[in-house]
């Protein structure tokens, strides 16, 4: 595990630099924030536990340190800088977030429930925390919760396990060295493997197009981006396919970021103790 991330290291004869700028969660180097996400997947597997709630992990401040430091510990990086927090805390969110789905996947969905295993599976995951999983799983209340927020995706991506920002890294020669339009980035993403795309994307490109042929006032080119911006946010509420393709920043006032924050201010420690109830991180073990 980690192999190829070791043996670029040596080849440096130092640790990877780690820099994240305002507005990613991903360093500019398609290379090295595979390397990251690969990493921290790879620590989300082996040693965190997996809760039932984001907001647990949130509550344990000994847990977040250590898996910064953990991540560190293969990178050149400053764990005291907010954006790096930031930065790792949305990877661990969507690494537990995958970890469990795979988790349910295997031992509980369409396995009888007398043969669910009732002792954890996963060593970072204690027989209690694994037990109180399968009850979350099993309750009805979150199956409609579940089944409802499924039903709320309006535009599947085709690009897989694969991340929008790192299928854009690998489009390569396809464009001839031009930039692709927000339009051509919306078709790469949304189209199946049939070259096809679902009625909702066929609707959403069409209007695309129809507001593109709109005259203006000057006679110039509507800007794609905001065209393709108005045109999903008519069908989804917080629409963030152009920020995860980057041709918007995203917002950095997550909880995590603001948390991150806090706690590098003096009067932000007490605030933060109130607020999130979380400990203040005194060392982080690499």
């Amino acid at each position: 595990m980690g192999k190829g991330l070791i043996k670029m290291s040596r080849s440096r004869g130092s640790k990877l630099p780690l820099i994240i700028t305002r507005g990613r969660t991903r360093p500019k180097s398609a290379i090295i924030g595979a390397k990251f996400l690969s990493e921290c997947n790879i620590v989300v597997r082996n040693h965190i536990p997996v809760y039932t709630h984001w907001k647990k992990y949130r509550q344990d401040r000994g847990l977040l340190c250590d898996f910064y430091g953990k991540v560190a510990g293969k990178f050149a990086m400053d764990t005291k800088q907010s954006l790096v927090k930031g930065a790792c805390n949305k990877h661990l969110q969507n690494g537990v977030q995958e970890f469990r789905h795979n988790l349910k996947k295997k031992y509980f969905d369409g396995v009888p429930l007398s043969e669910v295993p009732t002792e954890s599976p996963v060593a970072s995951t204690t027989h209690d925390e694994w037990r109180q999983l399968v009850e979350h799983w099993k309750s009805p209340h979150n199956i409609v919760i579940n089944k409802n927020n499924r039903s709320k995706v309006r535009f599947h991506q085709t690009t897989g396990s694969r991340s929008y920002t790192a299928h854009v890294e690998n489009l390569g020669d396809s464009y001839a060295g031009k930039q692709p339009s927000p339009d051509d980035l919306f078709r790469e993403t949304h189209r199946n493997k049939d070259d096809r795309y679902s009625p909702a994307v066929e609707l959403v490109l069409a209007e695309i197009e129809k507001e593109m042929s709109k005259p203006t006032p000057g006679g110039e080119r509507k800007n794609e981006t905001l065209v393709l911006s108005k045109v999903l946010g008519k069908r989804i509420k917080k629409p963030m396919f152009l920020q995860n393709v980057e041709l918007e920043h995203k917002p950095t006032r997550s909880n995590m970021i603001t948390l991150a924050n806090l706690l590098e201010t003096a009067e932000g420690k007490s605030r933060a103790a109130r607020s999130c109830r979380l400990p203040e991180c005194k060392s982080v073990r690499a």
